[in-house]
């Protein structure tokens, strides 16, 4: 799997936020935003999710937080019950046109946007498309 770089410039705290878009009759579910740090500061929970309002699966941006030059784990599931229909192919294939934008900000609000995804997978069991990304 891909790990996505950013370079925090020496800065101890980030935010970030997350938006998607080209959905293609898919339902945006939730997203939730994990941290892995090398100094063994690594909670079972997300750090950050979608709002409960929300409905677009979207985070605004955060408050900083220190990352602890830790690895960032974003999970974003989407139902595709509306496209079952399909086979399991097509639905893979509409899953990948689906455009996922993350961006992180330094302490001096400089950011970059990463729109890539490190795994795009199926839950047949709950029709739900899995899809994640790592970054540092």
């Amino acid at each position: 799997m891909a790990v996505s770089e950013f370079n925090t410039k020496n800065c101890e705290s980030i935010s970030i936020n997350f938006s998607i878009s080209n959905v293609d009759a898919m339902i945006p579910g939730i997203t939730r935003v994990y941290i892995d740090t090398p100094n063994a500061y690594s909670p079972t929970k997300p750090i950050f999710e979608t709002p409960s309002l929300n409905t677009d699966a979207s985070i605004p941006k955060t408050p900083k937080f220190k990352h602890y030059k830790g690895l960032l784990y974003f999970e974003t599931f989407l139902s595709y019950k509306n496209l079952s229909n399909l086979s399991k192919e097509e639905i893979m294939k509409t899953a990948k046109k689906t455009v996922l934008n993350y961006s992180v900000f330094d302490c001096n609000d400089n950011h970059e946007e990463f729109s890539t995804s490190d795994l795009i997978d199926l839950i047949p069991s709950k029709h739900l498309v899995y899809i994640t990304k790592k970054l540092i």
